[in-house]
């Protein structure tokens, strides 16, 4: 018995280290969901396959974890499926599960009422639990409100409620959001509460679009928080629209798209290329309108069209910053930047706001830099392979174009691909001459993100 003892703490032990965490139940989907419908509370299902190297993470350091347990085990039916065997299969087409891991939360209908995708950590995790939690209690009163909304005109007020339920259940635009803009007066337009409408949207409508564009054109330049709201949300919204006629090939109402860009770069310059906006949310709308367009053509399949946009772009920018003048401007500024902070004439006050300035500027030029280098970079292979036979006049351009591109954005990111993009047009000598000088100018900089050993094997290696 006294031997009995240790190994019955022991199994006691492991039984309770399990139970630690989620504890997932076996049984049909149909049993599944009756068991939902009896507890009134939502079902967890972690979607994976047996090849995933994600999932087996989550399942093995995730799930298992007290803090999960706890969550998960008090507020779903926690299921697991194969979505390559039995019912998972059906399962997974039914949710249109694609990639893996796919965690789905659903009613006990059967309705989707939240997913992610991705393995995450268990503080993740859990809001995730908390965002199906919250979409549970509020699913019941949006089925009501879809019903009257399809069932007839409701007024302004019941849109508002309707798309802040739905914008809270993480819907977002739909024809609705469109219904409540047109029934707004100007003046509710131009609020600057009712920018999340309006950037919301995802629906095109050019008669709308339009209006919010008139109504920014005579608002009052002195109001510039409102001019500000307005301007960014209807970027946002352009931003959706771009995006949608590249995916769908809509040409039409893609130069549609260009010439309402060409309204907003009349209202405000900035509109027309400023990547910093881009890169922080903004979108597609705000990149150089020949940048968008080169992404349009390229991806529909317009080599004619994309062939003439490219170029002349491609040519105008070397002409307004010639390669040469590129490198020894960027080389200047680091130098100066480098003496600043090693001058012992200098309080550390003046350094501490040089850095400062050094930032936003590298934050403004380098982000407009590296989007203007990563897209010519990308259209120039294009448009390498639609010229066919290449010509030896376009093999020479083509190493000027590389030689361009990487004085644009002197970091390992174009720098080596660039240089073995060299190597292949055999110019091993200028593709080694690429690196050296990149190493020298990470040097100069004190290589702020970690590139010098990368650049230093890959001259290595060449």
């Amino acid at each position: 018995m006294k031997k009995l003892i240790p190994i019955i703490c022991l199994l006691l032990f492991c039984l309770g280290a399990k139970a630690q965490g989620i504890q997932f139940t076996e049984g049909t989907w149909k049993e599944i969901l009756q068991k939902a419908s009896e507890k009134n509370c939502p079902v967890f299902i972690d979607v994976y396959t047996s090849w995933c190297g994600p999932c087996k993470k989550m399942a093995k350091e995730i799930f298992t974890q007290k803090e999960a347990g706890d969550y998960y085990n008090a507020h779903f039916i926690n299921y697991k499926i194969d979505a390559e065997k039995g019912e998972g299969i059906q399962i997974a087409r039914q949710f249109n599960v694609t990639a893996y891991p796919t965690c789905l939360f659903v009613n006990a209908d059967g309705k989707l009422i939240s997913s992610f995708l991705g393995a995450q950590t268990v503080k993740k995790l859990i809001q995730e639990g908390e965002k199906a939690v919250k979409n549970f209690g509020l699913l019941p009163e949006l089925e009501k409100m879809d019903e009257t909304y399809k069932n007839g005109a409701p007024d302004i007020a019941f849109l508002q409620n309707y798309c802040q339920l739905r914008a809270e259940f993480g819907e977002k635009g739909g024809q609705p959001v469109n219904n409540l803009l047109t029934a707004m007066t100007d003046g509710e337009l131009v609020n600057t509460e009712n920018a999340k409408w309006i950037q919301s949207m995802t629906v095109y409508d050019e008669a709308l679009l339009q209006r919010l564009i008139d109504l920014l054109k005579g608002m009052d330049k002195a109001d510039k928080k409102a001019c500000s709201s307005l301007n960014g949300a209807i970027m946002k919204a352009m931003s959706t629209f771009i995006n949608q006629t590249v995916n769908d090939n809509q040409k039409e109402r893609f130069e549609q798209l260009m010439k309402m860009k060409e309204q907003m770069v009349a209202i405000d310059p900035a509109n027309e290329e400023n990547g910093v906006m881009a890169s922080m949310g903004g979108g597609i709308a705000y990149i150089a309108p020949e940048q968008v367009k080169m992404t349009f053509y390229i991806k529909n399949k317009y080599d004619k069209e994309f062939s003439q946009v490219f170029l002349d772009y491609l040519n105008r920018k070397m002409k307004e910053n010639p390669t040469d003048s590129l490198i020894a401007r960027s080389d200047a500024t680091e130098k100066y930047y480098a003496d600043f902070l090693k001058s012992d004439a200098h309080t550390e006050e003046e350094k501490a706001d040089m850095r400062r300035g050094r930032g936003m500027m590298q934050l403004f030029s380098g982000v407009q830099n590296k989007l203007l280098s990563g897209t010519l970079y990308n259209a120039a292979e294009h448009y390498w392979k639609i010229s066919k036979p290449q010509s030896e006049e376009l093999r020479k351009q083509y190493v000027s174009w590389l030689e361009f591109f990487y004085a644009l954005d002197r970091t390992a990111n174009i720098g080596i691909p660039a240089s073995e993009k060299l190597v292949e047009l055999g110019e091993k000598e200028k593709a080694k001459q690429m690196l050296q000088n990149l190493i020298g100018f990470l040097k100069l900089k004190e290589d702020p993100d970690k590139e010098l050993d990368k650049v230093t094997k890959a001259l290595e290696a060449m």
